[in-house]
């Protein structure tokens, strides 16, 4: 998984930092299980140190009463508390049928601008149904059963107005229309934002895919789970040593010129 240049505010030498914990963690690690349970230990260690904010509940419960393999794949697993994770890139591969102009979108008539904390913000009128996808199925096979759905404005309606809507391989589609919605379907689903035809809109959508394990009064930006995190940190880690390599092999073969 690529990360995208200005999508994080990390610095280069805490980015560096990251991938040499889990470069090291891995090397003196047997296994993936045994890197994560180290992991977990120094979970509990933060916990203890006034750091639990930062934590899952799955973590720390996997830290403190011991290492099964049921805990080990919570924490493999382990899901944010707004599941609904995107980059600009995805957005833009995801929409494709009307106008990028920099990171703004329009179709039909409807901006819709992503903004830096995840929100989207969007406005316009609407002169055909407009659509904007922020998560694909085939990308993310979370079951969203129990899940709460929720970001849209309020006053809206799934069929005249405008909606937060979330669609299963199979068509199956629920809504949130201002108030949330708990997902019934036990699939994975696209996500999307629908402004129907005739709709004069203004206004931002804060969408969330709440884990069941946390019900937050307000707006949290979505964050990738664990395993994309891991997966992230790998891809850099790979990257830079193949640029290391390339810088080395050029060097060589200038010194070879001279």
């Amino acid at each position: 998984m690529a990360v995208e240049t200005g999508q994080f505010d990390h610095t280069l030498e805490q980015i560096d930092a990251a991938v040499t914990d889990v470069t090291n963690a891995k090397g003196q690690s047997s296994s993936l299980s045994d890197a994560i349970t180290a992991a977990a230990n120094a979970a509990a260690a933060a916990a203890a140190a006034g750091k639990q904010d930062a934590l899952s509940s799955a973590q720390l419960a996997a830290a403190n009463s011991g290492m099964t393999s049921e805990k080990l794949g919570a924490i493999q697993e382990e899901l944010p508390i707004n599941n609904l994770y995107f980059t600009i890139a995805k957005l833009k591969a995801y929409n494709d049928a009307g106008t990028w102009t920099g990171d703004s979108y329009e179709r039909y008539g409807v901006n819709f601008e992503p903004q830096s904390d995840g929100s989207v913000y969007v406005h316009g009128t609407a002169t055909a149904d407009a659509w904007f996808k922020l998560q694909d199925y085939g990308e993310n096979t979370t079951d969203y059963s129990g899940f709460n759905m929720s970001g849209c404005p309020e006053g809206g309606g799934s069929t005249t107005k405008y909606c937060l809507q979330f669609a299963t391989a199979g068509n199956t589609r629920e809504y949130d229309t201002g108030s949330g919605h708990i997902i019934s379907t036990h699939d994975a689903g696209n996500v999307w934002i629908v402004i129907r035809n005739g709709n004069v809109v203004d206004f931002t959508y804060y969408p969330m895919l709440s884990n069941p394990a946390y019900n937050p009064a307000e707006y949290v930006q979505g964050a990738p789970t664990n395993r994309q995190l891991y997966e992230m940190l790998l891809s850099m880690s790979a990257n830079r040593s193949l640029s290391i390599q390339n810088s080395e092999r050029s060097g060589g073969n200038e010194e070879e010129q001279r």
